[in-house]
């Protein structure tokens, strides 16, 4: 069963790259609205993972404007682990983007977070207490 679930992780990283508009990425959140409490979940833990493999001086984070209950609390754990966010159309243009994903699978929930160097990605399964991670982080430097 492990091995499927990584196998499937694998293969939707690939193919998530692929399916990238030419200008750039797009928030996406294919699956019903998830509570506060799995939002908050998975946007802490995203955000702490992303602060293991970029630093936080790197430069001001740009995330597009997007009013989700994820996008809010990925915008707070950001701001918590240390990072200067910024959100909406209008930013300063050496702000670094920074993506995310979230996608329904029968596993869970395929939860990603991009810039133009590095995208980073976990499977979640969602209770009725929040999310729990099901998968190891996968680490993408692109290039």
């Amino acid at each position: 069963m492990r091995r499927v679930l990584l196998a499937s992780l694998g293969c939707c990283l690939a193919l998530a790259g692929c399916q990238a508009p030419s200008g750039g990425m797009d928030p996406r959140e294919d699956l019903a609205p998830l509570s506060l409490g799995a939002a908050a979940m998975i946007a802490g833990d995203m955000a702490n993972r992303f602060s293991e493999q970029f630093p936080t001086a790197a430069g001001t984070l740009a995330l597009p404007d997007t009013p989700s209950p994820f996008g809010t609390a990925l915008e707070a754990s950001l701001k918590g682990s240390g990072y200067a966010v910024v959100s909406g159309p209008k930013h300063d243009s050496n702000a670094i983007a920074l993506f995310y994903t979230l996608d329904r699978s029968e596993e869970g929930v395929l939860a990603s977070l991009s810039t133009r160097n590095l995208r980073i990605a976990r499977l979640y399964a969602l209770s009725n207490a929040g999310a729990v991670p099901t998968s190891p982080l996968s680490v993408m430097a692109v290039k």
